[in-house]
C-alpha cells in the first residue's frame, strides 16, 4: 500500500513540476548583462523613431540588479518606437492564444495617453499586438503590464495571415505617438511570455489519471 501511494505522489509531483516548468515560454530579466550607457539592450533590437539613447540600467531597477532603459524624444518626429528580442532563430511554442505577454515598465515622466502595446512575431513575419482599447499608459512607478494573447490584434501580415502560436520568433513592445510630447526615459524589465497553466479541475483529472495508472502498474 505504501509503495502504491509513493508512486501516486511521485506522479503528482511530476505533473505539477512539468506544469510549472512549461508555463514560462520566454523570459528576459537582463540579470548578469553588462551595464552600458548606449547601444541596443543586450539581446534586443530597437526600431522606429525618435530614439536618442539606450542601454542596461541598474539604479531603481525592478529586478535586483538590472533593467533596460530607452531614452526617447517625442518631438523629433516619427510614428513611435519599440524593441523586440533580436534572435529570430529560436522557435517558441505558445500552444494557443490562452497565454499572456507581460513586462514591467516605468517612465521618468508619466505618459499623457495610452500608447504602449506588447507585440510578437511568428516565423513568417506576421505581427500581433495589444488592441487599441487596451494600450498601456506608463507612469513613474514600476508597473506590470499584461496582454492576454486572446485580446491581441494583427498589426502586419506576413507570408500567411493569422498567428502561428507554435512558431513564435520574437517578443517585444511598441509605442504609438498618441499625443506624447518632449523627451522621456523608459525602463523595461522581466519581459515574459507564458502558456496558461491547466485549471485546478483539469489538473485534478490529470492527477487522478496518474494515480489510476500507478495502481494498474502495481497490479
Amino acid at each position: 500500500m505504501m509503495s502504491r501511494w509513493l508512486m501516486v505522489m511521485a506522479a503528482v509531483f511530476t505533473l505539477v513540476s512539468v506544469s510549472a516548468l512549461a508555463d514560462i515560454v520566454f523570459l528576459d530579466d537582463f540579470e548578469g548583462d553588462a551595464l552600458v550607457d548606449g547601444g541596443n539592450p543586450p539581446g534586443w533590437t530597437l526600431f522606429g523613431t525618435p530614439m536618442v539613447d539606450r542601454g542596461t540600467y541598474t539604479t531603481t531597477s525592478h529586478s535586483p540588479s538590472a533593467s533596460v532603459w530607452v531614452a526617447v524624444d517625442w518631438d523629433s518626429g516619427g510614428w513611435g518606437w519599440g524593441a523586440v528580442s533580436s534572435s529570430n532563430e529560436t522557435r517558441y511554442n505558445l500552444v494557443d492564444d490562452s497565454g499572456t505577454l507581460s513586462v514591467w515598465m516605468r517612465a521618468t515622466s508619466d505618459f499623457t495617453t495610452a500608447s504602449v502595446a506588447l507585440t510578437l512575431f511568428d516565423e513568417d513575419g506576421t505581427q500581433w499586438r495589444t488592441s487599441d482599447s487596451e494600450l498601456f499608459t506608463l507612469t513613474t512607478t514600476w508597473t506590470l503590464y499584461t496582454t492576454p494573447l486572446s485580446n491581441m490584434v494583427m498589426e502586419t501580415i506576413g507570408a500567411t495571415a493569422g498567428l502561428n502560436c507554435t512558431n513564435i520568433t520574437q517578443f517585444g513592445f511598441l509605442s504609438y505617438d498618441n499625443g506624447q510630447t518632449g523627451p522621456n526615459l523608459v525602463n523595461f524589465d522581466d519581459f515574459q511570455a507564458t502558456n496558461a497553466i491547466p485549471e485546478p479541475a483539469t489538473l485534478a483529472i490529470l492527477v487522478l489519471g496518474a494515480g489510476f495508472l500507478a495502481r494498474r502498474h502495481k497490479k
